[in-house]
């Protein structure tokens, strides 16, 4: 990526990561105070918090699938036609992280006909053809053939940068090229066929050879056994495969980059909505308060809440074998008793447990 003074924008695959932390392994779904399921809406929320606090991002937006098909469906019926509906827990909790992003003042961007893909794929090529550093956070790997010298792809997760030099090292391919292996070897997911009985490894491997899938079907008769066969065969498959897994560059989206740039957030609706949900560590980490809340929570109904002012503590750090076999006498004795956890990141997908405090009083 260029090192001159330009602005960087974080386009964010939205879904991907929703699904990402809705899936993500954790022993117990978690839930607001009114039992509502947060597991997504918090793991996903303290991955935007986590990329803000260590990037710090000129522009940042959301690229969201719209609920209505794809124009993919009309050059092929079988596209994406076999997933499985999504779990009823997750549409209130997509509903949900549209209104936090609202309330942190981060666009959500959604077009119908076109998916996530094509909206990143369209403001990522105008966005670096005006000179701005575009970062693409998703893990998908159809958004290699969107990197150039001004846009490369970005784990959150693991904060690696991927470019096009970094590509080719590692794969062997120019993003250009990495469409050709994308369209032989399809795409399960998306029930894009590619050429039956060829893989990754295989189509990577002529394309490494052939450089595009044009000289490929060019030489296809130097390609032996039943995969050549099956190469020969379907070639029409394999093109129609290939225009399934282009990213559209000009899908009908607006790009305004004042819109895009980020403020920060209105305190006050996110304040709000993390005390509905019961983000309570969230509210104590991003330095929001209950005089930030428009509408403040009546707390005379159950009695002013305790602190440190106002009850008698005793804290006990156990770190030798002798505290802990007298901590777990004590714990044994009781019926009930509250847990928290103590981590090094407020981001879910990237925290280490560092400690554990337990309460029965």
């Amino acid at each position: 990526m260029a090192e001159e003074k330009c602005k960087q924008l974080y386009i964010i695959d939205g879904h991907s990561h929703i699904y990402a932390a809705y899936y993500a392994p954790m022993r117990q779904n978690l839930t607001s105070p009114a039992g509502e399921p947060t597991k997504a809406t918090y793991i996903f929320t303290t991955i935007i918090l986590g990329l803000i606090e260590r990037k710090k991002p000129d522009m940042l937006i959301v690229a969201m699938d719209s609920k209505a098909p794809s124009f993919r469906t009309k050059i092929y019926a079988d596209y994406k036609a076999h997933r499985p509906p999504m779990p009823d827990d997750l549409p209130p909790q997509i509903a949900r992280i549209d209104t936090i992003l609202d309330a942190m003042r981060i666009p959500v961007l959604r077009v119908d006909g076109y998916e996530a893909d094509d909206l990143i794929g369209t403001i990522a090529a105008k966005a670096a053809a005006d000179g701005n550093n575009v970062y693409i956070c998703s893990k998908d790997k159809d958004m290699l053939q969107l990197i150039n010298d001004n846009i490369c792809t970005y784990d959150i997760q693991n904060d690696i940068c991927t470019d096009e030099a970094g590509m080719i090292e590692r794969i062997g391919v120019r993003p250009d090229q990495f469409i050709d292996v994308l369209a032989l070897q399809g795409d399960t997911s998306d029930n894009v066929p590619g050429v039956p009985d060829v893989g990754p490894k295989t189509a990577l491997g002529w394309i490494k050879e052939y450089g595009s899938l044009e000289n490929l079907y060019a030489h296809a008769d130097q390609i032996t056994g039943k995969r050549g066969d099956n190469l020969r065969e379907n070639e029409k498959m394999a093109y129609l495969s290939k225009e399934l897994v282009t990213i559209d560059r000009d899908a009908p989206v607006d790009i305004d980059y004042k819109q895009f740039t980020y403020t920060g957030p209105d305190k006050a609706k996110l304040a709000k909505l993390f005390t509905e949900l019961g983000f309570t560590r969230l509210i104590t980490q991003l330095g929001l308060s209950s005089e930030t809340v428009e509408e403040k929570i009546e707390v005379e109904k159950i009695g002013e809440p305790a602190s440190l002012k106002t009850m008698k503590h005793d804290y006990k750090l156990i770190d030798t074998t002798e505290k802990f076999e007298w901590f777990l006498a004590e714990l044994n004795k009781q019926k009930i008793f509250a847990v928290d956890t103590e981590t090094t990141s407020i981001n879910a997908m990237r925290a280490e447990l560092v400690g554990i405090s337990f309460s029965w009083k």
